[in-house]
């Protein structure tokens, strides 16, 4: 949907703020036809899978917009002028020009924005979210990251560089969409990496422990063949390998990879007993290479071997 350089009112901007990244857009006050900001909106669906705002407006009169992020990845880059907003109720974002925010978004997240009169904010908003993914690492990759609701501003952001072009009324469609698939790509990849690198735990929500371990082992049960390492799964809860080793121990009683392996040969031994996978295909599932190795550890668990239940 795009409004170039006209005034948009409360009523027309509920439904961009509905069509984008499924962001829910309702106002505290019924939604009316008067003007509220001006200026132009653009949304671009990028083939990969993400979604892009490329927003330049200007408040003509004060507004608290409440709505709500829908899971997934968000990142709001900051071109110009200033913003306010409220995230998950009680957490204040201040952003200025060259500021970015990144929003790990794991179940609908309320969040407000304060509109000034005369205040502009000029600003890209990128939505990604894990079943919209073509790529399955990528998706993959995001359904990890958001495994929990965090927050990180940063000020002052060197790395995304924004092309002017997207701005400027004098470049034809074609291109402009192709440069937004490439902006919200290098968005999509920085957030990744930020969270990569040092996971995002500036502002993290659903603080406690016996959340974030229940949080893993729903995780696991509900991708139990996926492959996994300390240290992902550490990533997972945001806390170090040591540190989430020794908890997931204390709460279920044995450490992370000793439960995995568990878990999948008490999916082995229902499969088995059901007879829907051969004694070969619960051994691949359940990530041994020879049967023989899967039988021993089989019979170590149950006290009979894969071959007395069928």
């Amino acid at each position: 949907m795009n409004s170039e350089n006209e005034t948009i009112s409360s009523r027309e901007l509920a439904h961009i703020e509905h069509t984008f990244g499924d962001q829910q857009g309702k106002n505290n006050s019924l939604e009316s036809n008067t003007p509220l900001i001006k200026g132009e909106i653009r949304i671009y669906d990028c083939a990969f899978g993400a979604t892009l705002c490329v927003s330049d407006t200007t408040a003509l009169r004060s507004e608290i917009r409440t709505g709500s992020l829908a899971p997934g990845l968000w990142i709001v880059r900051v071109i110009g002028g200033r913003g306010k907003a409220l995230f998950d109720r009680q957490h204040s974002i201040n952003l200025v020009e060259g500021d970015a925010a990144i929003m790990l978004v794991h179940k609908d997240t309320e969040f407000c924005k304060e509109l000034e009169p005369g205040l502009r904010f000029a600003c890209l908003l990128m939505h990604a979210s894990s079943k919209n993914m073509r790529n399955k690492a990528v998706a993959d990759a995001i359904k990890t990251a958001t495994v929990k609701t965090s927050l990180s501003v940063i000020k002052h952001v060197s790395e995304l560089k924004v092309d002017p072009r997207l701005f400027s009324p004098n470049e034809n469609d074609g291109l402009r969409q192709l440069i937004a698939e490439s902006c919200a790509a290098s968005m999509l990849s920085f957030g990744l990496e930020k969270n990569e690198i040092a996971p995002l735990t500036s502002q993290v929500f659903d603080q406690s422990i016996s959340e974030r371990m229940r949080s893993v082992r729903n995780y696991l049960h509900e991708n139990p063949y996926d492959e996994y390492s300390l240290s992902s799964l550490a990533r997972f809860a945001k806390l170090s390998s040591s540190a989430f080793k020794n908890q997931f121990r204390k709460t279920y009683g044995e450490p992370p990879i000793t439960y995995i392996r568990n878990l999948r040969l008490d999916m082995a031994k229902a499969q088995l007993v059901e007879r829907t996978l051969t004694i070969a295909e619960a051994a691949y599932k359940c990530g041994y290479e020879h049967p023989a190795n899967f039988a021993t550890a089989f019979k170590k668990r149950f006290g009979v071997a894969p071959r007395d239940l069928i």
